[in-house]
């Protein structure tokens, strides 16, 4: 699940530079000069997508409307992934193991206890486990 969603950022990142990169435009993206090569500047990008993984948000400054918007489906991507991390961490962390009282129809019998059942079953429960108190 890691490995996707690092291969999903690396992604997110590719269309970034190439949305910002082609076709050229009159805006000049703050990440991507001329200046670099294509491969410096999609490197770049998979790196800035990296770090963005592992700051918790998107570190791409884009110029154009469409990089913004991929920018946002990643931060939206990032928000998910926290929060189920953090939720899935704490409810591991505070879960305590439950054991009940009874592993068996017969432990509960031999304790006294009650059990509940359907009145669909009334008469399959009561043949099987006659000395039981059951309610139905």
């Amino acid at each position: 699940l890691w490995v996707l969603t690092v291969f999903s950022y690396f992604a997110m990142a590719l269309l970034v530079w190439f949305m910002e990169t082609f076709p050229s435009s009159l805006t000049e993206s703050e990440d991507f000069t001329d200046t670099r090569t294509h491969i410096q500047n999609a490197s770049l990008s998979m790196h800035l997508g990296l770090l963005g993984f592992f700051s918790g948000g998107p570190a791409h400054s884009p110029a154009k409307a469409s990089s913004r918007l991929v920018i946002l489906g990643m931060g939206w991507l990032s928000l998910i992934l926290i929060s189920s991390y953090t939720a899935n961490l704490a409810s591991i962390l505070t879960a305590q193991a439950t054991e009940g009282a009874y592993s068996s129809v017969q432990d509960v019998t031999a304790a006294g206890g009650k059990m509940c059942g359907h009145e669909v079953l009334k008469d399959a429960f009561v043949g099987q486990f006659p000395t039981a108190r059951w309610l139905f």
